[in-house]
């Protein structure tokens, strides 16, 4: 009898830790999706912000244009954002008076390198590259961040890549005096 009752005892016990245990594991379960929901909305909430952020940003850009440091020069200089823009691979530095465009070519001859400027804004680069069994045409255009003078403008290229120089028109004054002859 002693037997049974200490059986018995340890059978409900037992069961009762069981019970108890998956009684516990619910509100750990509970507790668990609580933080996971709360982890998700902190997720969102920093998601917010950073388009926020970017967006203001991306303002500031605009307004201000990208400081762009001229190591050549020593000098600080400014180059246009534009949102969107598609991807030239090209480098524009621009100081008060020039800007320097750079173009990384590989494999070109200088030769079959044409530069033209078209209009005042825009930089159209074009070539011929020739491998053993083919060649294919290379183009880039480059919209600048200001016009530039026609009168001075020059590239050179070396080591695969292509580097112009462009003098900047700068406007006339409000009001300019013409002599007269």
């Amino acid at each position: 009898m002693r037997k049974m009752i200490l059986f018995l005892f340890f059978a409900l016990a037992g069961h009762s830790a069981i019970a108890a245990e998956n009684n516990s594991r619910e509100p750990r379960a509970e507790e668990a999706k609580k933080a996971y929901e709360t982890y998700l909305q902190q997720l969102k909430d920093l998601n917010g912000q950073y388009k926020q952020i970017t967006a203001d940003v991306k303002k500031v850009l605009k307004d201000e244009d990208i400081p762009v440091w001229d190591e050549e020069k020593g000098e600080l200089g400014f180059t246009r954002f534009k949102e969107n823009a598609p991807p030239t691979g090209a480098r524009v530095k621009e100081s008060e008076k020039e800007m320097v465009v750079s173009l990384e070519l590989p494999g070109l001859k200088r030769d079959s390198i044409k530069v033209n400027l078209v209009g005042e804004r825009k930089l159209k680069v074009s070539a011929l590259k020739k491998n053993d069994a083919e060649a294919k045409s290379v183009e880039r255009e480059v919209e600048l961040p200001a016009s530039a003078d026609p009168k001075g403008v020059h590239a050179r290229y070396e080591d695969g890549v292509l580097t112009v120089w462009l003098s900047k028109v700068h406007p006339v004054e409000k009001e300019m005096p013409i002599p007269v002859n």
